[in-house]
């Protein structure tokens, strides 16, 4: 009885995950079954073989398909770790993208003293993830991502950590020297540049145009390798 349950489920889930593709498969049938059954009727002198080998390409076919559909179904299984307050925790296969919600009704459903409060039913599954239900006043320490406190502090890592990079980016370069725009003075606040060397960098920038790389600063003289290193990391272009 267990067994034909079981077997039962699993042809559910089979249809589900692949419904579209079994009745694309019934209608590519049903056409060729028609073909052998329209040249049957219009054309009975008509070479025996060609028919032979229409019906094997369309086997051929059809085995490729099923091949396929087999090769689907296992790609498209993940497992999950179901623990905490469910009637059946465990280890379970699942198709991939589906919920929560799935695989605790294959859990058996929830005790009860179960804290949903606490959980995303509607979070997907993905392979490996530790699904944990907390039991009602409980404050949990496994670290599972359908957790809510876990996914919104997620959220907030994520978005201090864009608003850290940016501000320390626009930090950076207001620090930096724009070799295109920087006035004398400037220029001149840059280790081992003087009065006559930031006259020389302007002069450059006024006769070659604007600097198309930090690199190109030693194009003006008197600004060696040795000067350039100890500067390049304030400069911009």
């Amino acid at each position: 009885m267990k067994g034909g349950k079981k077997m039962l489920t699993e042809l559910m889930e089979f249809w589900e995950e692949n419904k579209f593709k079994l009745c694309l498969l019934g209608i590519v049938l049903l056409l060729g079954g028609g073909y052998f059954a329209w040249n049957r009727v219009t054309k009975p002198g008509e070479d025996s073989l060609m028919a032979v080998t229409s019906s094997s390409g369309v086997s051929s076919q059809l085995s490729a398909t099923v091949s396929q559909f087999s090769q689907n179904k296992t790609a498209t299984r993940i497992y999950v770790d179901v623990k905490g307050a469910v009637k059946k925790p465990g280890v379970y296969q699942v198709p991939a993208n589906v919920r929560v919600n799935y695989v605790l009704a294959k859990a058996g459903g929830l005790t009860a003293d179960a804290d949903l409060k606490q959980v995303n039913l509607a979070s997907q599954l993905v392979d490996q993830m530790i699904v944990y239900i907390p039991q009602q006043g409980e404050t949990p320490e496994i670290n599972s991502p359908i957790l809510i406190k876990n996914q919104a502090a997620s959220a907030e890592t994520e978005a201090t950590s864009e608003v850290a990079g940016t501000e320390g980016q626009g930090e950076t370069d207001a620090s930096k020297i724009n070799l295109n725009t920087a006035t004398k003075e400037q220029l001149m606040e840059l280790t081992g540049i003087g009065d006559k060397k930031a006259e020389q960098i302007i002069a450059y920038r006024q006769e070659h145009g604007k600097f198309n790389s930090i690199d190109d600063l030693k194009n003006v003289s008197g600004i060696g390798d040795k000067t350039f290193a100890s500067i390049s990391s304030r400069l911009t272009v």
